[in-house]
């Protein structure tokens, strides 16, 4: 029922836009701290060659089908909250190299994961198993 709920929290559409989020994304914003208020979908390529971008003005996260597939599990959920970190939450990049939002997420294997103190990163350390 908790995953249904979640689901249906996700896919309802944001401030009278119509959001959506591809079902591949779904299983790493269960435990985000705000409601995802933003479409979420793959796109082949983004134009600077980044893994994924927050478009405010068109509320939406696009993440690049290339890059995607070589994350592990943990990167991907990285990679996420650190969008909706962008999109959502209104947070910007910090210097802190230990914290979700610093400006680099390149998380391919389980091997780094952040340790920083802001509050982002600590839940998300505290929901990734």
């Amino acid at each position: 029922m908790r995953n249904l709920v979640i689901l249906l929290a996700l896919t309802l559409p944001a401030c009278g836009a119509e959001s959506y989020i591809d079902s591949a994304f779904i299983p790493y914003l269960e435990d985000f701290p705000a409601e995802v208020t933003v479409s979420i979908q793959f796109v082949d390529k983004i134009d600077n060659g980044a893994t994924a971008s927050c478009i405010h003005a068109e509320g939406a996260i696009v993440v690049s089908r290339l890059h995607w597939d070589h994350y592990s599990e943990v990167g991907k959920k990285a990679l996420l909250w650190h969008e909706l970190g962008h999109c959502v939450l209104d947070m910007r990049h910090t210097d802190d190299r230990e914290s979700l939002m610093y400006f680099i997420v390149e998380y391919t294997s389980e091997d780094h994961l952040v340790s920083g103190s802001d509050e982002l990163t600590k839940l998300f350390l505290e929901t990734t198993h």
